[in-house]
Protein backbone atom coordinates (compact mmCIF):
# COMPACT_ATOMS: atom_id res chain seq x y z
CA UNK A 1 0.00 0.00 0.00
CA UNK A 2 2.84 2.41 0.88
CA UNK A 3 6.35 2.38 -0.52
CA UNK A 4 8.85 4.94 0.71
CA UNK A 5 12.29 4.68 -0.87
CA UNK A 6 15.43 6.47 0.35
CA UNK A 7 13.55 9.64 1.29
CA UNK A 8 15.51 12.67 2.39
CA UNK A 9 13.86 15.85 3.63
CA UNK A 10 15.48 19.16 4.49
CA UNK A 11 13.64 22.27 5.65
CA UNK A 12 15.51 25.54 5.92
CA UNK A 13 18.82 23.73 5.62
CA UNK A 14 17.95 21.43 8.53
CA UNK A 15 17.93 17.68 7.89
CA UNK A 16 14.51 16.30 8.92
CA UNK A 17 14.50 12.85 7.28
CA UNK A 18 17.66 10.98 6.42
CA UNK A 19 17.49 8.07 3.95
CA UNK A 20 14.16 6.67 5.17
CA UNK A 21 12.80 3.55 3.46
CA UNK A 22 9.62 1.82 4.59
CA UNK A 23 6.89 -0.38 3.15
CA UNK A 24 3.40 -0.83 4.58
CA UNK A 25 1.30 -3.75 3.39
CA UNK A 26 -2.45 -3.74 2.87
CA UNK A 27 -4.28 -4.28 6.15
CA UNK A 28 -1.16 -3.61 8.22
CA UNK A 29 -1.02 -1.23 11.18
CA UNK A 30 2.40 0.40 11.46
CA UNK A 31 2.99 2.53 14.55
CA UNK A 32 5.77 5.14 14.56
CA UNK A 33 7.34 5.97 17.91
CA UNK A 34 10.41 7.86 19.03
CA UNK A 35 11.52 11.07 20.74
CA UNK A 36 10.24 14.50 19.74
CA UNK A 37 12.00 15.76 16.64
CA UNK A 38 12.66 12.25 15.34
CA UNK A 39 10.80 12.95 12.06
CA UNK A 40 7.64 10.92 12.68
CA UNK A 41 5.12 13.60 11.70
CA UNK A 42 7.30 14.73 8.80
CA UNK A 43 7.32 11.18 7.46
CA UNK A 44 3.52 11.03 7.58
CA UNK A 45 3.29 14.35 5.75
CA UNK A 46 5.49 13.09 2.92
CA UNK A 47 3.09 10.21 2.33
CA UNK A 48 0.31 12.47 1.05
CA UNK A 49 2.60 15.12 -0.42
CA UNK A 50 2.25 17.79 2.27
CA UNK A 51 6.05 17.88 2.68
CA UNK A 52 7.94 18.07 -0.65
CA UNK A 53 10.91 15.73 -0.29
CA UNK A 54 14.52 16.62 -1.04
CA UNK A 55 15.14 13.26 -2.72
CA UNK A 56 13.65 9.78 -2.89
CA UNK A 57 10.29 8.31 -3.90
CA UNK A 58 6.87 7.94 -2.28
CA UNK A 59 4.15 5.68 -3.70
CA UNK A 60 0.67 4.99 -2.29
CA UNK A 61 -1.58 2.28 -3.74
CA UNK A 62 0.67 2.14 -6.79
CA UNK A 63 0.41 5.90 -7.40
CA UNK A 64 3.62 7.95 -7.41
CA UNK A 65 2.91 10.76 -4.97
CA UNK A 66 6.32 12.37 -5.36
CA UNK A 67 9.80 11.60 -6.62
CA UNK A 68 12.97 13.64 -6.63
CA UNK A 69 16.60 12.98 -7.43
CA UNK A 70 19.51 14.63 -5.62
CA UNK A 71 20.25 17.99 -7.21
CA UNK A 72 16.86 18.53 -8.83
CA UNK A 73 15.48 22.00 -8.17
CA UNK A 74 11.89 20.81 -7.71
CA UNK A 75 10.42 17.37 -7.03
CA UNK A 76 8.27 15.55 -9.53
CA UNK A 77 4.99 15.31 -7.71
CA UNK A 78 1.36 15.01 -8.59
CA UNK A 79 -0.63 18.16 -9.21
CA UNK A 80 -4.25 19.03 -9.89
CA UNK A 81 -6.60 16.12 -10.62
CA UNK A 82 -3.87 13.48 -10.22
CA UNK A 83 -2.98 14.76 -6.77
CA UNK A 84 -6.66 14.74 -5.81
CA UNK A 85 -6.94 11.15 -7.07
CA UNK A 86 -3.96 10.12 -4.92
CA UNK A 87 -5.30 11.89 -1.85
CA UNK A 88 -8.68 10.20 -2.24
CA UNK A 89 -6.85 7.05 -1.17
CA UNK A 90 -5.49 8.67 2.00
CA UNK A 91 -7.27 9.83 5.14
CA UNK A 92 -5.30 12.11 7.47
CA UNK A 93 -6.26 12.75 11.11
CA UNK A 94 -4.30 15.60 12.66
CA UNK A 95 -3.45 16.39 16.28
CA UNK A 96 -5.74 19.41 16.53
CA UNK A 97 -8.88 18.23 14.69
CA UNK A 98 -8.94 21.03 12.06
CA UNK A 99 -12.73 20.96 11.83
CA UNK A 100 -14.58 23.79 10.07
CA UNK A 101 -15.91 25.80 13.03
CA UNK A 102 -18.94 27.19 11.17
CA UNK A 103 -20.20 23.74 10.08
CA UNK A 104 -22.02 21.11 12.12
CA UNK A 105 -20.48 17.69 12.76
CA UNK A 106 -22.44 16.19 9.87
CA UNK A 107 -21.61 19.09 7.53
CA UNK A 108 -17.91 18.68 8.33
CA UNK A 109 -18.12 15.02 7.32
CA UNK A 110 -20.13 15.41 4.11
CA UNK A 111 -18.31 18.45 2.69
CA UNK A 112 -15.49 16.57 0.95
CA UNK A 113 -17.60 13.68 -0.42
CA UNK A 114 -19.94 16.20 -2.03
CA UNK A 115 -17.21 18.50 -3.39
CA UNK A 116 -14.60 15.91 -4.39
CA UNK A 117 -16.53 12.70 -5.02
CA UNK A 118 -19.63 14.42 -6.39
CA UNK A 119 -22.09 12.66 -4.07
CA UNK A 120 -25.58 14.03 -3.82
CA UNK A 121 -26.65 15.65 -0.59
CA UNK A 122 -28.78 12.64 0.36
CA UNK A 123 -26.00 10.14 -0.44
CA UNK A 124 -23.41 12.14 1.49
CA UNK A 125 -25.74 12.65 4.45
CA UNK A 126 -26.54 8.94 4.61
CA UNK A 127 -22.83 8.09 4.64
CA UNK A 128 -22.13 10.81 7.21
CA UNK A 129 -24.84 9.63 9.59
CA UNK A 130 -23.57 6.05 9.35
CA UNK A 131 -20.07 7.22 10.24
CA UNK A 132 -21.29 9.34 13.15
CA UNK A 133 -23.02 6.24 14.49
CA UNK A 134 -19.84 4.25 13.99
CA UNK A 135 -17.83 6.69 16.12
CA UNK A 136 -20.57 6.93 18.74
CA UNK A 137 -21.84 10.41 17.90
CA UNK A 138 -25.15 9.80 16.16
CA UNK A 139 -26.77 12.31 18.53
CA UNK A 140 -24.32 15.09 17.64
CA UNK A 141 -25.00 15.44 13.90
CA UNK A 142 -26.31 19.01 14.20
CA UNK A 143 -23.76 20.16 16.78
CA UNK A 144 -21.00 22.62 15.88
CA UNK A 145 -17.41 21.98 17.03
CA UNK A 146 -17.55 24.68 19.72
CA UNK A 147 -20.15 22.56 21.55
CA UNK A 148 -18.14 19.32 21.33
CA UNK A 149 -15.50 17.99 23.72
CA UNK A 150 -11.99 17.36 22.47
CA UNK A 151 -12.60 13.64 22.20
CA UNK A 152 -15.81 14.23 20.27
CA UNK A 153 -14.07 16.63 17.89
CA UNK A 154 -11.39 14.05 17.17
CA UNK A 155 -13.99 11.36 16.54
CA UNK A 156 -15.73 13.68 14.06
CA UNK A 157 -12.34 14.25 12.40
CA UNK A 158 -11.89 10.48 12.06
CA UNK A 159 -15.38 10.13 10.60
CA UNK A 160 -14.61 12.95 8.16
CA UNK A 161 -11.49 11.15 6.96
CA UNK A 162 -13.37 7.86 6.62
CA UNK A 163 -16.12 9.54 4.59
CA UNK A 164 -13.81 9.51 1.55
CA UNK A 165 -13.48 5.73 1.91
CA UNK A 166 -9.68 5.85 1.91
CA UNK A 167 -7.49 2.80 1.52
CA UNK A 168 -4.91 4.25 3.93
CA UNK A 169 -5.37 6.16 7.18
CA UNK A 170 -2.67 8.38 8.68
CA UNK A 171 -2.93 9.40 12.34
CA UNK A 172 -0.62 12.07 13.73
CA UNK A 173 -0.76 11.75 17.53
CA UNK A 174 -4.58 11.76 17.52
CA UNK A 175 -4.81 11.89 21.33
CA UNK A 176 -2.05 14.41 22.12
CA UNK A 177 -4.44 17.39 22.36
CA UNK A 178 -6.96 15.57 24.56
CA UNK A 179 -7.56 15.49 28.28
CA UNK A 180 -6.56 12.09 29.73
CA UNK A 181 -10.16 10.97 30.30
CA UNK A 182 -10.96 11.53 26.61
CA UNK A 183 -8.07 9.50 25.21
CA UNK A 184 -9.83 6.15 25.53
CA UNK A 185 -12.83 7.09 23.41
CA UNK A 186 -10.61 8.02 20.46
CA UNK A 187 -8.36 4.98 20.83
CA UNK A 188 -11.45 2.76 20.82
CA UNK A 189 -12.34 4.04 17.34
CA UNK A 190 -8.81 3.47 16.06
CA UNK A 191 -8.83 0.00 17.61
CA UNK A 192 -12.03 -0.86 15.72
CA UNK A 193 -10.47 0.31 12.45
CA UNK A 194 -7.51 -1.98 13.10
CA UNK A 195 -9.88 -4.89 13.69
CA UNK A 196 -11.52 -4.09 10.32
CA UNK A 197 -8.14 -4.46 8.55
CA UNK A 198 -7.78 -0.78 7.68
CA UNK A 199 -4.22 0.00 6.55
CA UNK A 200 -2.85 2.57 8.99
CA UNK A 201 0.27 4.52 9.84
CA UNK A 202 -0.01 5.95 13.33
CA UNK A 203 2.21 8.28 15.35
CA UNK A 204 1.53 7.99 19.07
CA UNK A 205 3.06 8.33 22.51
CA UNK A 206 0.55 5.85 23.95
CA UNK A 207 2.91 2.90 24.28
CA UNK A 208 0.35 0.48 25.69
CA UNK A 209 -1.92 1.19 22.76
CA UNK A 210 0.96 0.83 20.30
CA UNK A 211 1.77 -2.59 21.73
CA UNK A 212 -1.88 -3.62 21.40
CA UNK A 213 -2.79 -2.51 17.88
CA UNK A 214 0.47 -2.46 15.90
CA UNK A 215 1.43 -5.24 13.57
CA UNK A 216 4.82 -3.56 13.34
CA UNK A 217 6.52 -0.99 15.54
CA UNK A 218 8.89 1.47 13.85
CA UNK A 219 11.26 3.41 16.10
CA UNK A 220 12.60 6.69 14.71
CA UNK A 221 15.42 8.91 15.97
CA UNK A 222 17.41 11.74 14.39
CA UNK A 223 15.39 11.62 11.18
CA UNK A 224 15.86 7.92 10.48
CA UNK A 225 14.47 4.50 11.32
CA UNK A 226 16.67 2.86 13.94
CA UNK A 227 14.64 -0.29 14.62
CA UNK A 228 11.44 -2.04 13.58
CA UNK A 229 9.68 -5.30 14.25
CA UNK A 230 6.76 -6.90 16.10
CA UNK A 231 5.83 -4.77 19.12
CA UNK A 232 6.52 -7.45 21.73
CA UNK A 233 9.97 -8.06 20.31
CA UNK A 234 10.93 -4.39 20.06
CA UNK A 235 9.56 -3.50 23.50
CA UNK A 236 11.01 -6.48 25.31
CA UNK A 237 14.25 -7.08 23.39
CA UNK A 238 15.31 -3.81 21.73
CA UNK A 239 18.57 -4.11 19.81
CA UNK A 240 19.46 -0.51 19.00
CA UNK A 241 20.96 1.72 21.70
CA UNK A 242 18.74 4.66 20.69
CA UNK A 243 15.69 2.42 21.13
CA UNK A 244 16.89 1.27 24.53
CA UNK A 245 17.54 4.85 25.62
CA UNK A 246 14.11 6.02 24.44
CA UNK A 247 12.22 3.21 26.18
CA UNK A 248 14.23 3.64 29.38
CA UNK A 249 12.90 7.20 29.67
CA UNK A 250 9.23 6.57 28.92
CA UNK A 251 8.38 3.05 30.09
Amino acid sequence: MVRIEDVHLELGGVKILDSVSLEVNRGEVVVLVGPSGAGKTSLLRTVNGLNPITSGQVHVAGIEVQQRQHGEVTPRKLKGPKLRDARKEIGFVFQHFNLFPHLTALENIVHAPRKVLGLSRSEANERGLQLLERVGLSNRADTKPSRLSGGQKQRVAIARALAMRPRLMLFDEPTSALDPEMVGEVLDVVRELAEDDMTMMLVTHEMGFAREVAHRLVVMADGGIVEEGPPAEVFERPKNERTKSFFSRIL
